[in-house]
C-alpha cells in the first residue's frame, strides 16, 4: 500500500459529480459557489447545495474545498468575505484563493480556516512558497509547468503542502497570466469567464502579413494524463493529486477517480482501465511540461475537442451504405464519429452490437472511404459510471434509548465517534391503558426515511406498561438526526467571526495630487538608442545587452533605473537575475517584479525599490496594500480594471500607483511554443536559433493578428492592437495615479509616441492636438483603450 497521506482531489460542478467523486475514491472534492469561481459557467453550487455537499462528504470522512479563485473587485470584497464566513461556519475544510489581498483578509480574520493558494496565483518556485508561507497559506497548487526538480527543491525547504494537477484539460498560458479572452471579448479568465481562445483556429503569418501555414488549433493543448507517473510526482513531493474537470459530466469524474484511486493505493492499472481514460474523454494525452513533454507532444492542433478512440475503419462506401471493419467491440448506444468527404466530423449513434473484426454497414451520406471511425462515448462505460453515484448507500448508526417511569426519555444517536443525546419534553408515565411496548419504540426509532442513515444496532432500556406520546418519540429521533448531521458537517470549535468588525477599507491614499510622471519600458537596444531620456522620469530595461552602459547613460540624465524581470521565473532564471543585479547594484534604483517569488527574493536580498508589475494582477486595494507592506514602492494596477474600479481602489490605497497607458499587452505567457507544431519540436534546444523566434503572428478567424515572441524559454503572445490611453491621463492622475507607463515591446519607432505622451503630461500639448494626433493615428493602425471604459465580465 502507498503513503496514506496522499490525497486524491476531484472536481465537482454538481451534486451528482460530487457523489461520483466520493463514491469512486476521492479523498477530497473541490467545488465552487455561484460567485467568485474560476469556472463561472459550470453549474456550480447554491449555498444550500454547499451545505449538502459538506454534509455528504463529512459523513463519509471526506473533505470539501471551496473555490474563491478569482480576482476580487473592490466592491465585491465584503460579499466575498461573507461567502467565506458562510462556508467557514458550515464546515468547509479549506478555501482555494487566487487574490492575495483576499488571502490576507482570510488569514487575519479566519486564522483556523486553511487557505489553499490557487494555481491562478502562478506560484512556480520556492520563493513564491516562502512569501505565501508568511500569509499562513497551508497548501499551494503549483503552476502546471513547474518541473519536478523545482518541486523537489520546494519540498525540501518548506512545510507548505504541494498540490499538483494530474489529469484533465490544460491551458496554453500559465494560469493567472492569460488576458487573451479578456482583451478580445471582455470575458476574463481571472474572473472565471474565459471564452477559451486557445481552442480557436489560427494561421501563421510573417511580418509582411503573408500566411505561411494552414489554419489550425495552434494553441490547443492535449489533455494531461499522468497515470504512469504518480510515483515520480510523489517522490518529488506532491501530496495532493488534483483532477481537473468542474465542467465535466459526473461519469467523467467517476471513471477518472476510480482509476487514479487504484494507483494511489499501490495497485496496478491494466490496459483496459487506461483505455477507459481515453474512452471517457481525451484530446490526445500528454504527461505535461512538469514531466518533460514539450512541443508536438503537448499540442493537439488538428482539433480542440474530444476525439475518443479509434473503433474501426471505413472499407467501402456505396451511396449511403458505409461498410466498417471493427477494431474493437461495439455496443448499441455508443457514440461514433465519421469523417465526411469535406473532412468534417459527423456524429452517429450505433444501433447495433458487434465484435472486433466484424464488418458492419451504416447508412450515412458522403463518408470518406478509408477513413477511421472513432467512438466518442461508450454506453457501457457511462452506465457503469452512473451506477456508482445514482444510489447512495445508507450509513449505519446505533441507538441507545432509555424509557423509565417518572423520568424524561433519553435517546442517544451514535455515528462513528460522534453522538447526540436528546430528551423528551414530557415525563414517561405509567399507562392507564394501551401502553407502548418495546417493539413500538423500536419501530418508531428505526424510521430514518430520506436521511443518510440506516439503523444498525439498538439498545432499549424500557419499563413495562409505560406511556409516552408517539409524536414525542418521533420528534426526539428527528431532532437527534438533525443535530448529528450538523455536528458532522461543522467544526464545533471554530470561532464565530463578526463580519461587521472586519475593516474593508484600508485608509486614504497619501499620494493624492501628485505630479504626473512618465515611465518607459523598453525591450531592445535599438529602442534605447532612439529614446530621448530628457522626456522621461523612469526607465525599465527588459533586456541585458549593454546593460551597464545603458544604465550609466540613464543615470547621467537623472532618469530612475529599473531592471525588469519575467512574469514566470524558475530557479535558474532567479540566479541569472541575481548576477545582473549584483553587477549593476550601484546603478539600479529598483527592480520590476511580476512574480511573487521574485518579489520575495528581491526584498530579501537587495536594498532596492520594487515595482509590482502587471503579472501580479492587482485588482483591489487589499492586494495593493499587502504588496506595499511587503516592500513594494510602486505598483501597476491591473489593465482589466475600468475607470470606476480604478477610482474605488485608489481612494483606499496608500502607495505609489502606476497604470499602463501604451503598449501591446501580453495576452498569454506560455512555457510552450505554438510554432513547435510546425517545426516538430519536442524540446527547447533550438529555441535561440529558431527562425520563428520573433517576427511572426497568429491570425485568428476574424483577421486579428497577435505577435508571438520567444524569450527566456517562454512564449509571449501580444494583443493584436496596442493600448493607447492618452486623453484620460488627467482624470487618472486626479484619482491618485502618479506614474504612467509606456510598454514598448517590438515597436521600431518609439520616439514619436514618447514625445506625444511627454508633451501632454507636461501640459505642452492641448487636448485638441491630442485628438488630432489620435485621429491621424487611427488612419494607419488600429488602437484600443482596453478596459478603461468597458470593463470585463
Amino acid at each position: 500500500m502507498r503513503n496514506n497521506k496522499l490525497e486524491l482531489l476531484a472536481p465537482a460542478g454538481s451534486l451528482d459529480a460530487l457523489k461520483a467523486a466520493i463514491n469512486n475514491g476521492a479523498d477530497a472534492v473541490y467545488i465552487g459557489g455561484k460567485n467568485f469561481s474560476a469556472r463561472k459557467y459550470a453549474t456550480n453550487f447554491s449555498n444550500e447545495e454547499i451545505i449538502q455537499a459538506i454534509q455528504y462528504a463529512h459523513l463519509r470522512d471526506k473533505k470539501i474545498y471551496v473555490t474563491v479563485n478569482t480576482l476580487i473587485d473592490e466592491n465585491e470584497v465584503k460579499d466575498a468575505i461573507e461567502f467565506i464566513n458562510f462556508i467557514y461556519q458550515n464546515g468547509a475544510d479549506a478555501v482555494i484563493v487566487q487574490d492575495i489581498g483576499l488571502c490576507k483578509i482570510i488569514s487575519e480574520n479566519f486564522p483556523d480556516f486553511p487557505i489553499h493558494a490557487s494555481t491562478q496565483m502562478t506560484v512556480n518556485n520556492l520563493e513564491g512558497f516562502k512569501l505565501l508561507e508568511e500569509l499562513n497559506v497551508e497548501r499551494i497548487v503549483v503552476a502546471r509547468e513547474t518541473p519536478l526538480n523545482e518541486i523537489k527543491r520546494i519540498r525540501d525547504n518548506t512545510n507548505i503542502e504541494i498540490e499538483a494537477f494530474i489529469h484533465g484539460a490544460l491551458c496554453f498560458s500559465y494560469s493567472g497570466q492569460c488576458l487573451m479572452s479578456s482583451l478580445i471579448g471582455g470575458r476574463s479568465g481571472n474572473r472565471g469567464a474565459c471564452a477559451q481562445p486557445c481552442r480557436k483556429k489560427y494561421c501563421l503569418e510573417n511580418s509582411n502579413g503573408k500566411v505561411v501555414s494552414d489554419q489550425k488549433y495552434y494553441l490547443s493543448m492535449r489533455d494531461l494524463n499522468t497515470i504512469d507517473f504518480i510515483y515520480d510526482l510523489e517522490n518529488a513531493g506532491v501530496t495532493s493529486f488534483k483532477i481537473e474537470g468542474r465542467m465535466k459530466r459526473p461519469e467523467y469524474v467517476a471513471v477518472v477517480c476510480s482509476i487514479y484511486r487504484k494507483v494511489l493505493d499501490g495497485y496496478e492499472v491494466d490496459e483496459n482501465e487506461k483505455k477507459n481514460l481515453y474512452e471517457i474523454f481525451n484530446r490526445k494525452f500528454t504527461k505535461g511540461i512538469m514531466l518533460g513533454d514539450f512541443g508536438v507532444n503537448l499540442m493537439a492542433v488538428d482539433r480542440p475537442n474530444n476525439r475518443g478512440v479509434v473503433i474501426g475503419k471505413v472499407i467501402d462506401v456505396r451511396n449511403k451504405k458505409v461498410k466498417v471493419k471493427l477494431l474493437g467491440k461495439l455496443f448499441v448506444g455508443d457514440g461514433l464519429e465519421f469523417i465526411n468527404n469535406k473532412g468534417e466530423n459527423i456524429g452517429f449513434i450505433s444501433n447495433t452490437n458487434a465484435n472486433c473484426g466484424d464488418e458492419i454497414i451504416f447508412e450515412i451520406e458522403s463518408i470518406r472511404n478509408g477513413s477511421s471511425v472513432t467512438r466518442t462515448s461508450k454506453r457501457s462505460l457511462l452506465e457503469n459510471a452512473s451506477k456508482s453515484y445514482e444510489k447512495d448507500e445508507k450509513l449505519p448508526v446505533s441507538i441507545k434509548a432509555k424509557f423509565k417511569i417518572g423520568e424524561k426519555a433519553l435517546l442517544e444517536l451514535i455515528f462513528k465517534d460522534k453522538s447526540v443525546i436528546k430528551k423528551s419534553n414530557s415525563t414517561v408515565e405509567l399507562a392507564n391503558n394501551a401502553p407502548i411496548t418495546k417493539d413500538t419504540v423500536l419501530k418508531q426509532l428505526s424510521k430514518f426515511g430520506n436521511t443518510p442513515f440506516l439503523l444498525d444496532k439498538i439498545d432499549i432500556d424500557i419499563d413495562e406498561g409505560i406511556f409516552l406520546n408517539i409524536k414525542e418519540i418521533n420528534e426526539m429521533r428527528r431532532e437527534a438526526v438533525k443535530e448529528l448531521l450538523g455536528n458532522i458537517s461543522k467544526y464545533n470549535d471554530r470561532k464565530e467571526v463578526f463580519i461587521e468588525k472586519i475593516s474593508f477599507n484600508k485608509g486614504q491614499s497619501s499620494i493624492k495630487n501628485a505630479s504626473k510622471k512618465l515611465e518607459v519600458k523598453i525591450s531592445t537596444q535599438e529602442q534605447f538608442d532612439m529614446l530621448d531620456l530628457s522626456k522621461i522620469n523612469r526607465i525599465f530595461l527588459d533586456y541585458n545587452k549593454n546593460l551597464r552602459k545603458n544604465l550609466l547613460k540613464a543615470k547621467e540624465n537623472n532618469v530612475e533605473t529599473y531592471l525588469c524581470t519575467d512574469q514566470v521565473i524558475h530557479e535558474k532564471e532567479i540566479n541569472k537575475y541575481d548576477i545582473s543585479i549584483r553587477e549593476n547594484l550601484n546603478l539600479l534604483d529598483g527592480i520590476a517584479v511580476s512574480n511573487l517569488g521574485m518579489l520575495y527574493y528581491v526584498k530579501k536580498n537587495f536594498d532596492l525599490n520594487i515595482c509590482a508589475d502587471i503579472g501580479l494582477n492587482v485588482f483591489n486595494s487589499h492586494t495593493a496594500n499587502l504588496l506595499f507592506d511587503k516592500g513594494v514602492d510602486t505598483l501597476i494596477l491591473s489593465p482589466e480594471l475600468n475607470f470606476n474600479q480604478l477610482k474605488n481602489i485608489t481612494r483606499n490605497t496608500y502607495g505609489h500607483l502606476s497604470y499602463i497607458v501604451y503598449g501591446y499587452l501580453p495576452s498569454m505567457v506560455s512555457k510552450n511554443c505554438p510554432f513547435s507544431s510546425i517545426k516538430g519540436c519536442i524540446d527547447e534546444r533550438n529555441c535561440e536559433n529558431c527562425n520563428y523566434k520573433n517576427g511572426y503572428y497568429l491570425r485568428d478567424e476574424k483577421g486579428y493578428s497577435f505577435r508571438v515572441e520567444r524569450k527566456s524559454s517562454q512564449t509571449i503572445i501580444y494583443n493584436s492592437k496596442p493600448l493607447m490611453i492618452l486623453q484620460e491621463i488627467d482624470d487618472l492622475n486626479k484619482i491618485g495615479i502618479e506614474w504612467f507607463r509606456l510598454n514598448f515591446t517590438f515597436e521600431e519607432n518609439i520616439d514619436k509616441i514618447v514625445d506625444i505622451f511627454s508633451k501632454f503630461i507636461n501640459a505642452e500639448m492641448s487636448k485638441t492636438e491630442v485628438n488630432d494626433y489620435l485621429n491621424n493615428l487611427k488612419i494607419n493602425q488600429q488602437i484600443t483603450k482596453g478596459h478603461i471604459n468597458r470593463g470585463i465580465l
